[in-house]
Formats: structure tokens, sequence, C-alpha cells
């Protein structure tokens, strides 16, 4: 399983549907990711906790313009049509 820090199905859909919140809701993930963590080592399960980052896939050609879309802006992306 995975989890992540969005609160709101992703920065672009958090931004559009609440633009004045969203720097709240993003710090509120990150503190809601952070918590897991801290609990997890806490209890001293064994889970296979990795924090590993994000991964952005389009499995479908439309999805390809969505995820040129996110790409970084130093461009420190990889983008691959097949």
């Amino acid at each position: 399983g995975f989890v992540e820090a969005s609160l709101t199905h992703g920065e672009e859909n958090g931004r559009s549907r609440w633009p004045e919140e969203y720097a709240q809701l993003a710090r509120l993930g990150m503190e809601n990711l952070d918590a897991i963590e801290r609990t997890i080592a806490e209890l001293g399960l064994d889970v296979q906790w990795e924090r590993t980052g994000e991964l952005d896939v389009a499995t479908e050609p439309h999805q390809l313009a969505w995820l040129e879309g996110t790409r970084p802006a130093d461009g420190d992306a990889d983008v691959e049509a097949a």
C-alpha cells in the first residue's frame, strides 16, 4: 500500500478548489504524514515504511498533456511517450 501527504487528491485539484486555503492544506498534509511516520516508530511497527517520493505515470496517450504540465520548473523530470 501507500500513503501520501495530499489531503486534496493532488496539488492541481487542491489549488483549483481551495486556492486561499491550499498552503495550509499542504502544510497539514505534511504534518499528517509526519505523524503517521512518528506513530509507526513509536509503536515499533514492522511495516517497511519508506519515504520515497512520488511518481506520476501516464497510462493512456490522452494523459500525456496533463503529465507534461506537472513537470518541475527546473525540468528535472523524465517524461517518455510510448
